[in-house]
């Protein structure tokens, strides 16, 4: 693309993406969206315990793992059942990998509540997690150069990445709503 744009070879392309209401035409897509607010103002009114998540690599790759188990599934029970007519190209499976900076914790804040989550997503053959979790509590922010180095990239390996804050974005990954997500720090 940026060869396309006759961009200079300093200049980086990068993808913003917001998230907003409108009209969808397509009747599955429809039909989806009105199940989803269904079900959504359900759980809203169910007592319910949060998902707790231990900010440690077993943990957090496990609990990915089933995350992406779980949506391959779903992606390819709807393609068997002719729900969706074409798959993604390169399938339902995903290699992720998943940067934690847990911030500093604060009195009087929630666990979690100043880190941050990086990762990038590939199509894979088979579903595979790699989480690293930065060893300074002060660590935060958009630092795209200390994710490359921590998985051993080069700069024109790391085509598309996402950044968030640390409760919302693994809230996300893991198929929750922020509100049902805990993060808990290891004890010891």
């Amino acid at each position: 693309m940026a060869a396309m744009a006759d961009l200079p070879a300093q200049a980086s392309i990068g993808r913003l993406t917001l998230y907003g209401g409108g009209l969808n035409s397509d009747p599955l897509a429809t039909v989806l969206n009105d199940c989803r607010k269904r079900l959504t103002a359900f759980n809203d009114k169910q007592r319910f315990v949060r998902k707790s998540i231990v900010l440690d690599v077993a943990t957090l790759a496990r609990e990915l793992s089933s995350a992406l188990d779980a949506r391959a599934q779903i992606a390819t029970e709807f393609l068997e059942s002719g729900l969706i007519a074409d798959p993604h190209p390169g399938g339902p499976f995903r290699r992720l990998k998943v940067l934690v900076r847990p911030g500093r914790q604060e009195a009087g804040w929630v666990t979690g509540a100043h880190g941050t989550v990086t990762w990038t997503s590939e199509v894979a053959p088979a579903n595979h997690v790699e989480v690293k979790i930065a060893g300074s509590a002060d660590e935060t922010g958009w630092q795209l150069g200390d994710f490359r180095h921590r998985f051993g990239l080069e700069d024109d390996e790391l085509d598309t990445y996402s950044h968030s804050v640390l409760i919302g974005g693994l809230a996300r990954l893991l198929g929750f709503a922020d509100n049902r997500v805990r993060i808990e720090l290891p004890s010891g």
